[in-house]
């Protein structure tokens, strides 16, 4: 029976090493595949489906959209689970943008999954990841109760499951995803040696301490509409994330639809308030909200927390016509930005 559709896009993870360079080539996504067939023998349970194959840099929110209506149009409720091979450069925007979209509406669990080398490559976590997601998928599916998106890594022998609303971009010195909050959905555990091979077998502990975040801010509703729909179709957000220097003058609203600045950590923007004066205007977000409004545009910041008490230079822009987001990564403000501006 075939239980688990897996859905090619491309990346590292359907990547072969071409020369002196890293590419796709034709049946490379199928590497995978095949190497599960070798340790396991039930590669008979995967159903197959691309509807498209790139590089993941070169993501578009038109290639999100193009996936998105795939899965509405795919029949999920024939399958234990989805898995979606992905480039990791972009893992942390797909993921969050179908985990934000799709919570409490998909049928199974999804899980997004990439690689740090491409399959062939010795130390490569292509295999493990992808086998970490089916077994992952297969633990799941018996409780009924997450049928939600998901990303599975292994480093260094030890693996994790993170909500893909949760998920962060890769650290390059490491080429490891990160998560907002520090917390792992779940954990892997070795139970004990596999006497079919090679290795451990594993054991899925769900964390009792993970805390869910980076809700979607969009009711449940509105966000059905979208997965039918897709989001509005040339729709641009500028995101922006500031830095010490950094100029609002030189930012240009009137060619976007919306405005989003991820501030810092604390929930805080330079503002000239508080401690500290700031004699040049323009790295203030003032300089920005004055132009957005000027121009008709929605400004979006985060990340704000619900649960602390506010510093006294983001008390400023109290009175701004500003929207807030709370408690998120920038993947998800992105996100949530986009769905928000769609379902206007």
């Amino acid at each position: 029976m075939k239980d688990i559709l897996v859905i090619f896009t491309g990346g590292t993870i359907g990547s072969t090493v071409k020369g002196d360079s890293i590419g796709i080539a034709p049946g490379s996504s199928q590497t995978i595949i095949r190497m599960y067939e070798n340790e396991h023998g039930d590669a008979d349970r995967f159903e197959f489906a691309s509807p498209f194959t790139i590089l993941s840099e070169n993501l578009t929110p038109d290639r999100l959209n193009e996936l998105l209506l795939f899965l509405n149009k795919t029949d999920l409720k024939k399958y234990k689970g989805v898995i979606i091979t992905h480039g990791t450069d972009t893992l942390s925007f797909t993921a969050a943008f179908l985990g934000t979209l799709l919570k409490d509406i998909i049928p199974c669990p999804l899980v997004v999954v990439g690689t740090d080398k491409p399959p062939e490559v010795p130390g490569s976590n292509a295999f493990a990841n992808f086998d970490g997601s089916v077994k992952l998928i297969d633990f799941l599916s018996k409780t009924g109760m997450y049928n939600d998106v998901f990303t599975v890594w292994q480093k260094e022998g030890t693996y994790a499951a993170y909500k893909g609303r949760e998920l962060m971009a890769a650290d390059s010195g490491c080429d490891s995803p990160a998560v907002y909050g520090g917390q792992p959905f779940a954990e892997f555990y070795p139970e004990g040696l596999n006497m079919t091979g090679e290795g451990f077998s594993w054991r899925i502990v769900i964390n009792t301490l993970h805390e869910d975040r980076c809700l979607p801010v969009l009711e449940e509703e509105k966000r059905r509409e979208i997965f039918a729909a897709g989001i509005k179709p040339g729709l641009k957000v500028a995101a922006l994330r500031p830095y010490p220097g950094f100029s609002y003058e030189d930012v240009s609203v009137e060619n976007v639809d919306a405005v989003l600045v991820y501030g810092y950590h604390s929930g805080t923007f330079c503002t000239g308030e508080g401690a500290g004066e700031v004699k040049d205007r323009s790295l203030c977000i003032q300089t920005l909200t004055e132009k957005s409004k000027s121009a008709g545009r929605p400004l979006y910041i985060a990340p704000f927390k619900e649960d602390k008490k506010i510093y006294e230079s983001a008390k400023a822009l109290e009175g701004e016509d500003v929207i807030k987001l709370y408690d998120m990564s920038f993947e998800a403000a992105y996100v949530n930005c986009l769905l928000l501006e769609t379902s206007r």
